[in-house]
């Protein structure tokens, strides 16, 4: 969990609490680093989400670490989905 976010209001720091966001992080090289890039411009289209500019961060020559903020979405997340279907407790159907 997130415990607060920051933003800078009229040049002062300001510290947000009691925002619910997830953060997405991701190693990658250049090629996916474009991909994440143009996942981040479509998503922040749909403003429900809230979704922040990436934070990316050069750890070698082709590698980076990527860090994307969104808000947290009520409902099951997809873990818990993916755990429920592992354990054969739901199945999908379409």
């Amino acid at each position: 969990d997130i415990l607060a976010t920051l933003a800078i209001i009229n040049s002062t720091i300001v510290v947000k609490k009691n925002k619910k966001r997830v953060v997405k992080i991701q190693d990658c090289d250049e090629k996916e680093l474009r991909d994440i890039k143009s996942e981040a411009e479509i998503t922040q289209k749909a403003g429900s989400i809230h979704f922040k500019k990436p934070t990316i961060v050069k750890t070698g020559d082709d590698a980076y670490k990527c860090y994307l903020v969104m808000r947290k979405l009520s409902g099951t997340d997809l873990y818990a989905i993916i755990l429920q279907l592992y354990k054969n407790k739901i199945s999908l159907s379409t």
